[in-house]
């Protein structure tokens, strides 16, 4: 992945959130925030994915659920030192607020 895919998807966020409409400096429809949100924690995981590649992992190798990033995300995180932390973060919120609701 170039990292104009992933500037992608954070322009899709862009566009999406437009959608959602605010009202007092807060979204009104949860619909799109949830869509937003959703294509956000894509487009992190498709940055992981370029970082991983970057440091030698086979295209084949990449990992395919929340266990496998984690497994990574730790081999390597002394060189992305907040990278796991920011990710368990992003992967509560994602779960709790939106996937539950």
């Amino acid at each position: 992945m170039k990292k104009s895919e992933v500037i992608k998807y954070l322009r899709n966020v862009r566009e999406i959130l437009k959608k959602a409409g605010t009202k007092d400096g807060y979204y009104v429809n949860l619909k799109h925030v949830r869509e937003a949100f959703g294509t956000l924690y894509l487009g992190i995981l498709k940055a992981i994915d370029e970082v991983l590649l970057r440091s030698g992992i086979e295209e084949e190798d990449i990992p395919q659920n929340v266990k496998g990033y984690r497994k990574y995300i730790l081999k390597y995180r002394g060189r992305y030192s907040r990278v796991i932390d920011f990710f368990n973060d992003l992967h509560k919120v994602f779960l709790k607020r939106f996937l539950a609701t």
